[in-house]
């Protein structure tokens, strides 16, 4: 479980101190308490310490320009059981909806290392944009401009058209020779035509939006659960590389 860390506002810490950096691939829509709805950004940290580490997810909220830091209850732990712990929080960003990659911080030049993790927004002392100013630029989005409407045009009286009187048809009339005529009854089909028939008729069925989308949704169910699984596989060579420099 991640706990929120409501005294952290800014992470001040250098980048010698990152073993490990995830961020989200784009930003998601996310509804917080106290806090209007807006876009956020998400991170996911393993801090090194002088004998233990420990993992952090970060959110940063666009609009309110707001960090908020979230910290494993399990605290600090040794770097054997950091797998666990970077597993859990990969689980908490996933279950608000981001999807997180590898920044690679450890291959960044040096020269240049410090410079983009102090760029980073929850590095950054940012001043939080007031709930009411939000609230009134939410309003002023919702609130679509008056169009000028043309005036409506006088539109002549419809003049009443007559109406065709319908004329009934006699039937035709059947002369009981032709009811009695074998040739022109229908002849019955052989089991053999009926089940070719039935088959032809079952392929050319068309593939309901139901089973299209149960086989969408199937499909992509599947490259999820790839792509988690080849994304927790880099995870794990990241922190043996980490583990392997200790």
């Amino acid at each position: 479980m991640f706990i929120q860390q409501k005294q952290l506002s800014v992470l001040n810490v250098p980048s010698s101190r990152v073993a490990i950096l995830y961020r989200s691939v784009t930003d998601v829509q996310l509804a917080l308490p106290n806090l209007p709805s807006q876009m956020a950004s998400a991170f996911m940290l393993l801090l090194k310490g002088p004998a233990k580490v420990k993992v952090l997810v970060a959110l940063y909220l666009v609009e309110s320009a707001v960090s908020l830091f979230y910290l494993s209850d399990a605290g600090e732990v040794a770097p054997e059981m950091a797998d666990e712990e970077l597993e859990a929080g990969l689980e908490f960003a996933e279950s608000m909806g981001f999807v997180l990659n590898d920044a690679e911080l450890g291959r960044i030049p040096a020269a240049e290392r410090e410079a983009y993790w102090k760029n980073l927004p929850i590095c950054k002392v940012q001043k939080p944009v007031p709930a009411q100013d939000l609230k009134e630029r939410e309003l002023e989005k919702n609130v679509a401009p008056v169009k000028n409407v043309a005036p409506v045009k006088e539109v002549a009286p419809v003049k009443k058209i007559a109406t065709e009187k319908k004329v009934a048809s006699e039937p035709t009339p059947v002369t009981p020779g032709a009811l009695q005529n074998p040739s022109r009854q229908k002849k019955e089909a052989s089991p053999e035509v009926m089940k070719a028939s039935s088959e032809s008729a079952a392929e050319m069925a068309p593939v309901s939006y139901e089973d299209e989308l149960n086989a969408a949704l199937n499909v992509e169910a599947a490259a999820t659960q790839v792509d988690k699984t080849s994304k927790r596989q880099r995870l794990k060579e990241t922190l043996g590389r980490f583990l392997a420099s200790l």
